[in-house]
């Protein structure tokens, strides 16, 4: 009798520490998301370090931790940073959706902007930032 009482704490203190294993587990990607560029193209967050331009098929064209993107019917831009070293350079890259060509990585947002001078980018629309992205995709509204 004896024993069974002192068993009893440690059984549910193991019963505990499994269900808050588990729900770990489960909850890495409830935080996860995707926004649709265009019926080919998103900008996707897969854990909380990565977030990423890729095709709907799957073909990734720019990895690691995007932070910003802007685009416009042909072309979409990204601002990438290194998200365990922020002292590292941002890096832009651009890419051609209609030739999936990517530009970059240019390490200066002047070089960046010759180059979308040079090869006809156009107006974009205004930077969208990842961090202001739900789950659902859906952009948070600006805070003034």
């Amino acid at each position: 009798m004896f024993i069974k009482r002192c068993l009893i704490p440690l059984y549910i203190a193991s019963i505990v520490l499994m269900m808050i294993t588990l729900t770990s587990c489960i909850g890495a990607g409830l935080s996860d998301w995707s926004y649709r560029i265009n019926d080919s193209y998103e900008i996707a967050r897969s854990n909380s370090e990565e977030i990423i331009l890729c095709k709907t098929d799957g073909h990734i064209f720019v990895s690691e931790y995007i932070s910003e993107f802007c685009y416009n019917d042909r072309y979409i831009c990204v601002k990438r940073i290194t998200y365990d070293h922020p002292e590292i350079p941002a890096q832009y890259f651009i890419v051609d959706m209609d030739t999936d060509e990517v530009y970059g990585p240019y390490t200066s947002q002047e070089d960046f902007e010759k180059e979308k001078e040079r090869i006809k980018v156009g107006e974009l629309n205004d930077w969208i930032s990842t961090n202001k992205i739900k789950k659902s995709g859906v952009i948070y509204p600006s805070e003034n």
